[in-house]
């Protein structure tokens, strides 16, 4: 099932280690997870997410920095600290889902991966027993890409075939890019369905294809993370890996993107 999910402001600095190391030992100590209720009309449901809050504000300064968030005064009444207000930092949704998949990588522990698989099968029963309302059908400008499997396996060995990677400037900024293009739509058509991404014509007037124009699917921003990290683990080629890093480098910024 595919879901649609967005990210608003700046998406985590996923590509910086030292701050990975540092924010997957900081929540192992003191971070958690749960179902955060959302109110209002258009809220949307229950959402998943992770937080951390402590007394040292310095000490959540360096995951701040590594999720693209700010650290804010706890609010409340609660008096939990001696000598001033405690502080708090918590990301939700795709952005949770983004920073936890990858403090696995650094080591975050068995219980508090088993925690958050815990609260994101309590969200998604609450969010399938909520009533449906036309208020809740809505557009979502990030999709998420399938989970692995045959589709993955496709899709990696396609791109390793006709895929690349490239900085992409939309605006002042520059965002990572992935794209892949070929003459055949049928072949595009099931990594399009694992990207959650449309295959479109690249128009009549590019002349590369005999029988007609050419196709191409392309995924920019935070979304080629995630799909880059599944192709990576299904046989993605060294060559790709490398051409893929240095992209990243050129927009290597808190927001992914950099202005030049």
């Amino acid at each position: 099932m595919v879901t649609g999910e967005r990210i608003q402001g700046d998406p985590p600095l996923l590509g910086n280690k030292k701050l990975a190391s540092y924010s997957t030992g900081l929540f192992n100590e003191e971070g958690y997870s749960y179902c955060k209720r959302r109110t209002g009309r258009r809220a949307g449901g229950p959402s998943r997410t992770i937080a951390i809050t402590m007394c040292d504000k310095d000490a959540l300064g360096p995951l701040a920095k590594w999720w693209g968030l700010q650290v804010r005064p706890r609010g409340g009444v609660a008096i939990t600290c001696v000598d001033g207000p405690a502080y708090r930092i918590e990301a939700s949704g795709f952005r949770a889902e983004l920073i936890i998949n990858e403090m696995m990588k650094y080591g975050l522990s068995k219980a508090k991966v088993r925690q958050w698989r815990k609260v994101v099968r309590h969200c998604r029963n609450k969010k399938s027993s909520r009533r449906k309302h036309p208020s809740h059908r809505r557009m979502h400008c990030l999709r998420l890409p399938l989970e692995g499997g045959i589709l993955a396996r496709y899709s990696t060995g396609l791109f390793n075939g006709g895929g690349c990677s490239y900085a992409w400037k939309s605006g002042k900024y520059w965002y990572p890019r992935i794209q892949v293009g070929m003459c055949d739509k049928d072949a595009l058509e099931p990594v399009g369905k694992w990207w959650a991404a449309h295959v479109r014509s690249k128009g009549e007037k590019v002349k590369v294809c005999v029988g007609g124009p050419a196709y191409q699917i392309a995924l920019s921003g935070a979304r080629t993370l995630r799909v880059v990290d599944e192709m990576i683990k299904y046989g993605l080629s060294d060559r790709k890996i490398e051409q893929w890093r240095k992209v990243l480098s050129q927009c290597e910024r808190p927001s992914l993107m950099v202005p030049r």
